[in-house]
Formats: C-alpha cells, sequence, structure tokens
C-alpha cells in the first residue's frame, strides 16, 4: 500500500483527497484491492472542511502534518517552492501544475510532477478514467510508483518531461479554456436575444466529434472557410455595439488567413 499526502484543498487536491478518502480505502481494504493510504491532507481551512466531510484526514498546520511515501503538493503554481520549504530534503515531493517545470522541486533529489490533463473542479464529479496523467520523475525509480497511484484512481499515465508536459498544457489551455470562453459567449448572445439555445447542441456535439476522426482543415465549414463577404459583414453588423463582435472579428480573420483568403 502506498500512503500519500496531499498539501493543498484546491479543486485537485479536493478531488484527489475524495477519491483516496479512508472511508473508500477502508472499503477498497476489506475487498483486498486498496493500494493507497491517504494520511493526510493539509489545508488551512481544515477546521470548517471536517464540519462537512469529518471522514478526510486533514491537519490545518505543518506541525500537524507528517510526510508519506508520496507528498502531493496540490496548491497555486505560485505557491509550488514555498510549500516544499516545509518538506524534509528525503521525500518524494511531486507538484500538479501542468506549466511549472519539475525542478522547481531541484532541492529534492527525489522530485516528480502527477499532473491531471483535465479540467477539475471542486464541486464537480470527476470520472477518474477519463483523466490521464502526465508524470515526471528525476529517478527512474520512482515513475513505477506514479504509474501505480494513476492507475489506482483508474486512469491512465503518459511520461512527459517538463517541456512536453508545458507544450500539452498550452493546447490544453487552447482546446478546454478558449472553447469554453467561446459557449460562454454564445450562451449570452442566446440569451440577450431570447434565442432557443438548445437547438445548437446537436451542432456542438457534431462540431467537437470532428476533433477525433477527421482531417479538420479539411472540414473546417462555413461564411470565412468559402470566403462569403457578404455573410461575414451582416454578421459584422448584428453584433455591432456586442460584446461578441470582437470575437467574431478575430476567430473569422484566423479562418480567412488559414485558407490564404483576405482578412476583413
Amino acid at each position: 500500500m502506498i500512503s500519500v499526502s496531499i498539501i493543498g484543498f484546491g479543486n485537485v487536491g479536493s478531488q484527489l483527497s475524495r477519491k483516496w478518502n479512508l472511508t473508500d480505502a477502508s472499503k477498497a481494504q476489506q475487498s483486498g484491492t486498496s493500494r493507497v493510504q491517504l494520511t493526510s491532507i493539509l489545508t488551512s481551512k481544515a477546521d470548517q472542511i471536517l464540519a462537512k466531510m469529518p471522514d478526510l484526514p486533514l491537519v490545518s498546520t505543518w506541525d500537524a502534518w507528517t510526510p508519506a511515501a508520496v507528498n502531493i503538493l496540490a496548491v497555486a503554481d505560485d505557491q509550488i517552492e514555498a510549500a516544499a520549504q516545509h518538506i524534509a530534503d528525503d521525500a518524494l515531493v511531486v507538484h500538479t501544475a501542468g506549466s511549472v517545470a519539475m525542478n522547481v522541486l531541484k532541492r529534492f533529489p527525489r522530485r516528480g510532477v502527477f499532473y491531471p490533463l483535465q479540467t477539475i473542479s471542486t464541486e464537480a464529479s470527476i470520472d477518474w478514467t477519463q483523466v490521464p496523467f502526465c508524470i515526471e520523475a528525476a529517478q527512474e525509480a520512482d515513475y513505477p510508483l506514479l504509474e501505480e497511484l494513476a492507475q489506482s484512481l483508474g486512469s491512465t499515465s503518459r511520461r512527459l518531461n517538463s517541456h512536453k508536459r508545458k507544450e500539452i498544457h498550452l493546447a490544453a489551455v487552447m482546446l478546454n479554456n478558449f472553447t469554453h470562453h467561446l459557449l460562454q459567449q454564445v450562451a449570452a448572445y442566446c440569451e440577450d436575444l431570447d434565442l432557443p439555445q438548445h437547438l445548437l447542441q446537436p451542432l456542438l456535439e457534431e462540431t467537437v466529434s470532428k476533433f477525433y476522426k477527421n482531417n479538420l482543415l479539411k472540414t473546417q465549414t462555413g461564411p470565412a472557410r468559402r470566403g462569403d463577404y457578404q455573410t461575414l459583414k451582416s454578421h459584422l453588423e448584428l453584433l455591432k455595439g456586442r460584446p461578441q463582435q470582437g470575437l467574431y472579428h478575430q476567430l473569422t480573420n484566423s479562418i480567412l488567413h488559414t485558407y490564404g483568403r483576405e482578412k476583413l
């Protein structure tokens, strides 16, 4: 059994904690399948969280914290170094950030990264089978440990160095955050004009499905793809004075440029 300590109770820390909490671990132990024991979770909000989830091994101070076989820094990117200062040099310490190099933990001979490549929020229900982990370790002997942690969640893992992980994190930001923002803007536009947003759902599902199975350059459609400037200009006129106009104009010009057409 692998003992794990999580430092931080934000989006990633709280979700990992729930998955590895003592109640689930004890059930798994009874069935002979337990591989992870969550020994401690360090958070300044321990008292108020315990009122809601008393089964979690929460502590609120470093004095009450004890290291484990794997110590996971699930804190904000700019807090990783500060949190690591409290941990002894001989521990295995990993962080969960996509864009931060492993060597931010260079003080530790046994250091690594355990980065979940998925959008994770505190209250969401997470299907861990749909969360691949990008892992990195300074010592080859620690890779199997991180791989086993991912397997205990029902997840897969992929070994990526810090540079490649930063590149995939950038791709993830464009795919998830930018798409989410675009969807939010479309939803706001529909709400403002009292348009039936549900009519767009089949279109959204078909659009996303193209990501998995087709050559995206060949399957682009729409007025910008075919160079229909009359329609594009009428759309911009409809959006005049609305916050979506700038976004429409910028994305339209990106499509026009991609296909060798003159920008608006």
